[in-house]
């Protein structure tokens, strides 16, 4: 039988490390091939939702959420969110996603020229900022999950260099920092949560107290969901950021606010009911008397849509309801049990919480 070569330092520099690199080069080239592959699968959708999203949020931009597209889009897929400088600066920022190949040519979905129009455009949209006041972006990124073709790049070089606030980043980039920032599994298959826990919440009158929801929501997330402090603040900075872009209220004091990649490991619906109507947020005076909070583990997909359409449905149901409970208890009760029923019927696994009666009468001027 033959002796296996001593293992010695000259053998091992020589030998054996050249052939461990030369398999980690190609395990690599395999992976980042398998990764690319999968970056370029992603709909526009899923690459904003699974992709996009919690890298910005993981980078540490401030409300970041996706845009409402048609009438009153700031002209971005993602924002206006914003970053806070080192003296307390707010500098704004949007997104332009597209998931194919950016080419010069006029014909294609992604042509350079029709992205330099809607950039401009972007950049004469005003929004609310975090203070309700009017603003511009400061900043847009286009993002393509694929590349940017030679012609296009010949046009892109001039455009940059007049317009300084627009960045390029391509697939590759975005692979980059998904790796930096520990997100790579965000491109395996997703796996659907199909778990739900209903958190029924009464919100007692407070006398002598002036209130909002957007109060109440902040002090229930970090005090009563069992949700670190952290993720609590993200969470509700989420929530406010699509208020600002879209309401969520529904009218007859129902609202219907919700926010995605939660990462809990279920879905959550806050199930409030409260003694009366208050205002909805800090510069929304629209009186909301029952919301219903849709926190959701994942991105945007067919569950999360399920779920949204079984919480809309039952709260349209019991806003027409002829003869539905009076007294706020026995109404958050009731739509309680009806949303369980509904998840339970489209195969989810509920888990009901009892519901708490939490005072949160903060004392401020927002009436």
């Amino acid at each position: 039988m033959q002796k296996p070569p001593a293992i010695t330092p000259d053998y091992f520099s020589e030998v054996l490390l050249p052939e461990i690199r030369e398999l980690a080069t190609s395990f690599d080239a395999l992976r980042l091939s398998d990764l690319k592959e999968a970056l370029h699968s992603l709909s526009e959708k899923e690459f904003i939702s699974r992709v996009l999203v919690p890298l910005l949020q993981k980078m540490g931009y401030t409300g970041v959420a996706t845009g409402s597209h048609g009438p009153g889009e700031f002209g971005v897929d993602i924002g206006p969110f914003f970053q806070i400088g080192d003296f307390g600066e707010r500098t704004y920022y949007g997104v332009q996603a597209k998931a194919c190949d950016i080419t010069a040519n006029a014909s294609h979905a992604a042509n350079i020229s029709a992205i330099f129009n809607q950039a401009d455009a972007a950049f004469t949209k005003r929004f609310p900022d975090a203070d309700n006041l009017p603003r511009k972006l400061d900043r847009l990124f286009v993002i393509t999950s694929g590349g940017i073709t030679a012609d296009a790049k010949a046009l892109l070089l001039d455009y940059v260099q007049n317009h300084p606030g627009v960045m390029f980043l391509t697939g590759d980039r975005v692979l980059e920092l998904l790796s930096k920032h520990g997100l790579l599994g965000v491109l395996r298959a997703e796996q659907q949560v199909k778990c739900v826990r209903i958190v029924p919440f009464l919100l007692p009158h407070s006398r002598g107290r002036k209130l909002s929801w957007q109060d109440c929501l902040t002090i229930l997330l970090r005090e009563h969901m069992e949700i670190e402090s952290d993720l609590a603040h993200r969470l509700i900075d989420q929530i406010m950021q699509r208020e600002r872009i879209m309401s969520t209220t529904i009218g007859k004091g129902f609202a219907l606010p919700h926010t995605y990649n939660t990462g809990i490991g279920r879905h959550e619906i806050m199930l409030c009911g409260a003694d009366g109507r208050f205002r909805w947020t800090h510069v929304q005076p629209t009186r909301v008397d029952f919301a219903a909070v849709c926190l959701f583990d994942n991105s945007e997909s067919d569950v999360t849509g399920e779920i949204r359409r079984v919480v809309t449905s039952a709260a349209a149901t019991h806003m027409t309801r002829t003869r539905a409970p009076a007294q706020p208890a026995e109404r958050l009760l009731d739509l309680t049990s009806h949303i369980e029923q509904a998840l339970k019927g489209a195969s989810f696994e509920v888990v009901v919480v009892e519901p708490r009666a939490i005072r949160v009468g903060v004392r401020s001027g927002n009436s």
